[in-house]
């Protein structure tokens, strides 16, 4: 049978204080390590360019500030690693009051020391600010970015360092003595150095413009330069490029009439024009973000458009090699039609199976994370929305995939007190929906994620209950450890006490990580909550679901909470290969006066209330989906 997907949290770490200017940068290896350059301010330093690298479990190998003997603002912007795993970053560093922001490369061993810094001060001595750098297989480096030019405003500054970071060349690029600033770069199957960005004809009338140099040299090879039909500062954010060496640019254009709408460039490997498209939603502005190709040449496109009502939404589409838009999809915010959502960054699983997007959404007080799953067909997979401790503004900065269903996301979320640099792994993870004969169940049933919004009779926030219900009897309470079943009776006199009884289920001898998820995505039914120990900004958001999910709660055994008319019901999914031997289960409860009945149902009574848990059933799960009932008794 074809198993469903859930989507669970790995890990999540935070680190640093970055900058209002919180440029950054990642890229990860093959066994699975992550490597994150920024910034954090770092008190009479100002900021200092910060560089993390995580292992696959969220530990942190090593970390390194980057402090220029200024003592002002260093910028992390760019980060590249070679087969060694040594880390190239670029970054722009005020060096001077004569310089100013000079262009700053340093490489780290796969330890985290230092090897070499080196900068650039463009002609004009003002700002340069890289925007990548890429690493070649013989250790070459190369950057690009704007940089200020002497009468020419800010043109492409590309440059090719040795691996001892010695320049090799410097290459600059400026069109009629306007602004041009390089946003990316990418090495061809031939070593050549493909550079793309922004040019102005004008103050008020921007290109794409897509520069190809000689890897030796840095000769100029070839030009290409996209123009739309309206006035504006047209901009590329992404670019790609494919095993035929085709360039692919996606952002904003200006076109007459429409405002900016997303623009999506095809060129050759000789950097001809194969094709232009453009999307416009309502004659609003709209732009692409985040491009991907895949190894059948279907190109998919993320980025916002806005609607007549002033909205912005998010959207994703695909087009054929061809150009041939094959769909188009977008998404509202959840939480009503005039708030905001946008996507900002794209991935693809290793299998091309699975399209990652992640962008921020508006929730009505603040901004959130969202990240969504996408099939090849367009059809929304999970819908997941992270919202930081502080629940204050919360920004993406990158999505990443590989090959093990594995997704980082990183970005910066508000703590309640600042900004900081977050990280988090989620996984894609198979799991089975039993079938079953009950009744589905009725539809008010659910469970509530808790954001901060429980406290208990001593107004202590219950940070360890992940999820609740509001119309079960007895109100139930699911922690990674433990399902409480709380009974209450309420008096009417102020002055009488009311009483409550709690029954705690929870499997001796479990993983000690196991954690408590939902099976179903985000997007549905929603609360928000304003309440005296919420704070101003309140709990917004709070997503309901329909089942728990546990994966390992032994080995090769998940744990499945759901409903039917009756109530709570759970299922224990066993898998092959699991033993019994090695891994007994064994159902514990606390809190209640256990009476195992003849008829094997089980009766769990305390002084003001009883559940009684009918005969458990087994049953085998066929390769066809169906049901085969077996013959089980518990002990």
């Amino acid at each position: 049978m074809k198993a469903q997907q859930l989507l669970y949290k790995v890990w999540e770490q935070t680190t640093g204080m970055p900058d209002t200017v919180d440029w950054s940068a990642h890229v990860k290896d093959a066994s699975g390590n992550l490597y994150v350059t920024g910034n954090t301010i770092a008190g009479s330093e100002l900021a200092n360019v910060l560089t993390t690298v995580y292992d696959r479990f969220g530990t942190v190998k090593w970390q390194a500030e980057y402090n220029s003997s200024y003592d002002h603002n260093d910028y992390g912007t760019a980060i590249s690693i070679d087969n060694d795993k040594n880390v190239y970053v670029a970054a722009t560093s005020f060096t001077s009051a004569t310089n100013y922001y000079d262009y700053l490369v340093i490489k780290y061993d796969s330890t985290g020391t230092e090897l070499w810094t080196t900068t650039y001060n463009g002609p004009g001595s003002l700002f340069d600010i890289p925007s990548d750098v890429l690493v070649d297989t013989s250790g070459n480096v190369y950057v690009t970015g704007g940089s200020q030019g002497s009468g020419t405003g800010y043109d492409y500054a590309t440059i090719k360092y040795n691996p001892s970071g010695t320049q090799q060349w410097v290459s600059r690029y400026n069109y009629n003595d306007n602004d041009d600033a390089a946003s990316g770069l990418a090495l061809n199957g031939s070593g050549q150095v493909v550079v793309s960005g922004a040019s102005a004809q004008a103050v008020d009338n921007w290109d794409f413009a897509t520069v190809k140099y000689h890897k030796t040299t840095g000769a100029q090879l070839a030009l290409q330069r996209s123009t739309a039909s309206g006035l504006g500062i047209d901009r590329v954010n992404a670019l790609a490029i494919d095993a035929e060496d085709n360039i692919y640019l996606t952002g904003r254009a200006s076109v007459t009439a429409e405002g900016y709408n997303i623009s999506t460039v095809k060129l050759d490997s000789l950097l001809g024009s194969v094709w232009v498209k453009t999307h416009d939603l309502a004659e609003g502005d709209d732009a692409g973000t985040g491009i991907w190709v895949d190894t059948e040449g279907y190109v998919y496109v993320c980025g916002e458009v806005t609607s007549a009502d002033g909205a912005t939404h998010a959207i994703l589409i695909r087009y054929e090699a061809d150009g041939t838009v094959d769909w188009t999809k977008v998404t509202q915010a959840n939480n009503g039609e005039l708030l905001h959502i946008s996507y900002s960054a794209i991935s693809m699983t290793d299998d091309e199976q699975t399209i990652a997007v992640a962008g921020n959404s508006d929730n009505g007080s603040n901004t959130d994370m969202v990240l969504h799953l996408y099939d090849t067909a367009g059809t929304v997979l999970w819908k997941e929305v992270w919202d930081g401790s502080g629940q204050g503004d919360d920004a993406v900065y990158f999505v990443s995939t590989d090959s093990d269903n594995e997704i980082f996301l990183g970005g910066k979320a508000w703590n309640g007190t600042a900004d900081e640099s977050t990280f988090i792994k989620y996984k894609l993870s198979d799991y089975i929906t039993p079938p079953d004969d009950d009744p589905d169940k009725p539809a008010y049933a659910g469970w509530w994620e808790n954001k901060g919004q429980l406290i208990d009779t001593d107004n202590n926030s219950r940070t360890d209950i992940k999820y609740y219900t509001d119309r079960h009897y007895p109100a139930l309470y699911a922690t990674d450890d433990s399902l409480f079943m709380v009974f209450s009776r309420i008096d009417t006199s102020t002055t009488t006490d009311d009483t409550l009884a709690r029954i705690d289920m929870g499997f001796v001898g479990s993983s000690s990580t196991k954690e408590v998820m939902k099976a179903t995505s985000q997007g549905g039914e929603y609360r928000n909550f304003f309440l005296a120990h919420t704070g101003s900004d309140g709990v917004t958001n709070v997503q309901k679901t329909d089942r728990l999910y546990t994966k390992d709660l032994y080995p090769k055994v998940d744990l499945m909470h759901y409903f039917d008319q009756a109530g709570v019901k759970f299922y224990l999914i066993i898998q092959p290969g699991y033993s019994q031997q090695n891994d007994p289960i064994e159902m514990v409860f606390n809190g209640a006066t256990i009476t195992f009945n003849t008829d094997t149902t089980l009766t769990l009574e305390t002084d003001i209330g009883r559940i009684d848990l009918r005969k458990p059933e087994a049953y085998q799960i066929e390769t066809d989906g169906s049901r085969a009932d077996l013959t089980w008794h518990p002990e």
